[in-house]
């Protein structure tokens, strides 16, 4: 049975006077930890729930339904755990047992590392890194000195400094900052990469390409933030349009668009599924075209996004409306390379 979100975050992202509030606090952070919604596929061997992948996607959907930012940062605790099997199991039961074990941090090359006795030297700073406020351990992506080799290390946090500039129109509350490594010494036990496997061969997730992967997992925040948008915005009309006005040709007009939203969401997941369950059941797939394909997905719902939001008149303007809200975060979504060219 999944874990059922709107029960577990009832009261939370909403004001006194009941009003939706864009606001993630240590209270959800603990919610999430006590529900290991960071752990959703996890074997129970390290704490986690031991979901197959199209459940942990539905959580990570409805998750960003309730909040873009909280779908973002389940998203993200999740995302990480791909990295179990690139370790030795004993690495592995190390870094992801923990109940508040989470990994944060950057797949991009920013930095350079001397070799030393034993392992690297490094120093560098690295972007983007979401969770950072209370992730255990960080990855670093890094070139050796004198070469063009990339490496990707763990490092625990204790070793990183966070630099504190997030500073976002949308998903606000996912802490994606800079950190920065001073002279921090790296062993060649802390290094890995996702092209190899060491342990946990049973969990079929694991079958799955790496960056198709990652853009299911993003593409579960822009449905869930999308359906909000689409959810808030038929409410909306029925709160604030009288009898005659969702007759007249303006309604007409939203409420057809919105018809026409549903079905692009409904359609663009059952492709999404479909894709997920050929790769695991080892059929042939062009994954070149399966990328494309999951970027013409967020292409399309971006574009619907643009639209319902310019039809929503004046209204979308204010920060506070949950319509306007859902509507920053999917554009903060749908910026991530991943859903935008072939990596």
């Amino acid at each position: 049975m999944l874990p059922n979100l709107q029960t577990i975050f009832q009261s939370s992202f909403q004001t006194e006077s009941g009003e939706y509030s864009n606001s993630l606090t240590e209270k959800e952070i603990l919610l999430i930890f006590d529900n290991k919604l960071f752990k959703c596929f996890l074997p129970e061997s390290l704490g986690g729930l031991n979901l197959g992948i199209l459940d942990t996607l539905k959580i990570i959907e409805e998750a960003s339904f309730i909040n873009g930012s909280l779908g973002w940062l389940i998203q993200i605790g999740n995302g990480g755990n791909y990295f179990v099997t690139n370790f030795n199991e004993e690495k592995a039961r190390e870094y992801f047992t923990p109940i508040d074990a989470v990994i944060a941090g950057s797949g991009t090359p920013t930095a350079v590392a001397s070799i030393t006795e034993g392992g690297y030297l490094i120093s560098g700073k690295w972007r983007f890194c979401s969770g950072s406020e209370y992730a255990t351990l960080f990855t670093v992506t890094f070139k050796i000195e004198g070469t063009e080799d990339v490496m990707s290390a763990v490092v625990k946090r204790k070793d990183v400094k966070i630099i504190q500039d997030w500073k976002t129109i949308g998903l606000k509350n996912t802490s994606t900052n800079t950190i920065e490594l001073e002279n921090v010494f790296i062993s060649e036990d802390c290094l890995f990469t996702v092209m190899k496997r060491k342990s946990f061969f049973e969990d079929p997730i694991y079958d799955l390409p790496f960056l198709v992967y990652a853009q299911a997992f993003f593409l579960q925040v822009v449905y869930g933030t999308f359906r909000r948008m689409i959810s808030t915005y038929k409410d909306q009309l029925e709160q604030n349009v009288n009898y005659q006005l969702r007759h007249s040709e303006k309604s007409l007009k939203a409420s057809k668009m919105l018809e026409d939203a549903s079905d692009l969401l409904m359609n663009s997941k059952s492709e999404l599924e479909s894709l997920v369950n050929s790769i695991l059941k080892k059929e042939a797939t062009d994954l070149t075209k399966a990328q494309l394909s999951l970027i013409e997905q967020a292409a399309n719902i971006k574009k619907s996004a643009n639209q319902l939001f310019t039809e929503r008149g004046i209204e979308a303007l204010y920060e506070s409306n949950p319509f306007s809200i859902a509507y920053l975060d999917l554009l903060a979504v749908s910026q991530h390379k991943l859903l935008n060219e072939l990596v």
